[in-house]
């Protein structure tokens, strides 16, 4: 399989991208992969930006992905004031 992450790492590279566009132009009804390619090449900055730099958001992602539950748990069931106090009580444990 080829591995997107080790060659965007890597500057210059140009060999992933050619990869990446023949997935666009084959002549297979691939409209998934072909959909990922594009998507890939379009926001080429942000992705190579993404696996070059050492930080990750993924601990606030887990925060709001928490929350996000818990609200979905208590829908229509409770005040606001009830909401806070679960979260913030969730957080110690």
């Amino acid at each position: 399989m080829y591995n997107y992450k080790s060659n965007l790492r890597e500057e210059g590279n140009p060999s992933w991208t050619h990869k990446t566009e023949h997935y666009i132009r084959s002549k297979h009804k691939l409209a998934g992969l072909k959909s990922l390619a594009r998507g890939l090449l379009r926001d080429i900055e942000a992705l190579q930006y993404g696996i070059r730099m050492p930080w990750s958001n993924s601990a606030m992602e887990g925060h709001v992905n928490r929350i996000k539950s818990i609200k979905r748990q208590m829908y229509g069931r409770a005040s606001f004031e009830l909401l806070r106090k679960k979260v913030i009580l969730s957080q110690t444990g």
